[in-house]
């Protein structure tokens, strides 16, 4: 069953693809002369990236202390920092992938508002649980980490129409997580079929695995894990809290041994919960942004 769901997807000829420009920008970014100027000349290639991205540089979560509006792309890209540059870039590239196709079986606009809280709680549990981990993860890892966790779910929706809308019912009917329905339907889950994706698309190794497996992260490559285990949380966190809608109305397992990896406990949870409340209020204007 599994083999028969990527070997349509294979086939599938309108299966969206990352453009050019994107790899254009990790080169100008990865090269060790890179400068915003050099950086500006990638971008203005891509109008709706480069537009995105002054948007974002003038909105409350960047606007310049002075209060003047941002114009030129070069002061922007210094401003943001090349990290957050490939993000905008890559996170746009893929809105704009989506954003017209026709959602039927779900809000779509809920779904993206998941997946966006869920990149902004990625950062709430790190900073919580930051001291017991092994390595650094900058912001706009975290945070694209939780925006793509759920890309499968959107592949399933346009291209497995018929099978998706029979495991939401799944799902209602016998009160189950959706990874326990898609496999019961399909043999494979939202998460193996994203990290597919993710892997077509080049994405960094850190994408494609922690995608691959938030669902399984003891199966997760020990050098993934941590981040694996925070998508986890996150993800688990916006159904408890129901920030958004992913498709799911039964929460997953408890994964105790996922949450005491990272040094948490159900007080911290609480916390976490609080803030995420709080901290998700700013998705609905961030998905304006995108």
């Amino acid at each position: 069953m599994e083999s028969r769901v990527f070997k349509r997807l294979e086939l599938i000829d309108d299966l969206p693809t990352i453009p050019l420009v994107i790899s254009k920008l990790e080169e100008a970014i990865e090269d060790p002369e890179a400068s915003p100027r050099k950086v500006a000349e990638v971008i203005e290639d891509d109008p709706a990236i480069m537009a995105r991205i002054l948007k974002v540089v003038n909105s409350v979560f960047y606007r310049p202390l002075e209060g003047r509006e941002i114009t030129s792309l070069s002061v922007a890209i210094a401003r943001l920092g090349f990290g957050t540059i490939k993000n905008i870039a890559l996170t746009t590239t893929i809105f704009s992938m989506f954003s017209n196709r026709d959602v039927t079986s779900f809000d779509a606009n809920q779904f993206w508002v998941h997946c966006i809280s869920a990149g902004i709680i990625n950062n709430i549990v790190y900073e919580t649980c930051g001291g017991n981990l092994q390595r650094i993860y900058t912001k706009d890892e975290l945070h694209l980490i939780g925006l793509l966790h759920d890309i499968g779910k959107i592949i399933l929706e346009q291209y497995f129409r018929d099978d998706f809308a029979k495991i939401l019912n799944y799902c209602r009917n016998n009160k189950v997580h959706i990874v326990k329905a898609e496999e019961y339907i399909l043999g494979v889950n939202h998460a193996q079929i994203g990290g597919w994706l993710a892997r077509r698309w080049l994405l960094s190794p850190l994408l494609v695995n922690t995608i691959l497996y938030h669902h399984a992260v003891a199966s997760a490559p020990e050098e993934f894990m941590e981040p694996t285990a925070i998508t986890h949380i996150s993800d688990f966190i916006c159904l408890k809290g129901r920030i958004g809608y992913s498709g799911s109305e039964t929460m997953p397992p408890f994964e105790g041994k996922v949450w005491k990896s990272l040094g948490l406990n159900s007080e911290l949870l609480t916390e976490i919960l609080d803030r995420a409340a709080e901290e998700s209020k700013n998705s609905a204007l961030l998905l304006s942004l995108m």
